[in-house]
């Protein structure tokens, strides 16, 4: 076939990656077209590319509590403050910047306590504080401070930032030159000559860990750094458009 194509969005056939997941949506039908002539007719076609990666993941998200109780409020929220006092001590006399850890302390939460004759028998409040570690041969340590003063919630590995920032900005790349490879040789095996890319879609997904550790009792966070296993998050790049072959 000769294979004089001229696309607007184009350019040389690119060799396919194995890990190409192509859907093709094909919905041929008349139409004008805005972007040339409005007397133009042809036919179009919707296609889509995904790219996915996985990416070990390089940072770890500890959730604690302050969970406190007193006949009224202002002395729960006393309470509170003093034991996120002495958590955030603690971990700054670790030492460590702002590329290794970061906090984040949440809202009060503080609520009445009913008896059964459905008076306000006591106060109960609560605070959170979200860490977040960047070196993972630091964990044993931030959660051992941590956790002297404060009640463990939750942990989740996952990729920083800037890491899953990166990893999107390559999958760009992979997914667009998969496009262009693609809308070519859609247009090529319908037997045009030439063809118009009216409309790109870009999604990126938020990053999926795959790979989780919990822990159900405070105990189990006297661990090993060795013992570890941060895992995996997935990235996925979604790139759509549609497709004119003009008559």
């Amino acid at each position: 076939m000769n294979a004089q194509l001229s696309p607007i969005f184009g350019g040389n056939m690119l060799t396919r990656f194995l890990s190409l997941s192509v859907v093709l949506l094909l919905s041929v039908s008349p139409l004008s077209v805005v972007h040339a002539s409005d007397n133009a007719k042809g036919h179009s076609v919707n296609f889509q590319i995904n790219e996915q990666m996985n990416a070990e993941n390089d940072m770890l998200q500890l959730s604690l509590q302050s969970i406190q109780e007193a006949p009224n409020s202002k002395d729960a929220i006393n309470q509170i403050n003093r034991q996120m006092a002495q958590a955030l001590q603690a971990l700054e006399a670790l030492g460590l910047d702002k590329s290794q850890l970061q906090l984040n302390s949440g809202n009060y939460q503080i609520n009445p306590v009913y008896n059964k004759q459905r008076q306000i028998s006591h106060w109960r409040g609560q605070q959170t504080l979200a860490i977040e570690v960047y070196d993972l041969a630091l964990v044993s340590k931030v959660l051992s401070a941590a956790q002297k003063h404060l009640t463990y919630q939750s942990m989740q590995f996952g990729l920083s930032t800037e890491r899953r920032q990166q990893l999107s900005q390559q999958l760009l790349v992979k997914a667009l030159k998969n496009y262009q490879q693609q809308a070519e040789l859609i247009a090529e095996q319908l037997g045009a000559q030439r063809y118009q890319l009216l409309q790109t879609n870009i999604n990126s997904s938020r990053a999926i860990p795959l790979a989780r550790m919990a822990y159900a009792a405070p105990a189990a966070m006297e661990m090993a750094d060795a013992a570890v296993a941060s895992g995996s998050s997935e990235v996925k790049i979604t790139v759509s458009g549609t497709l004119f072959i003009p008559w």
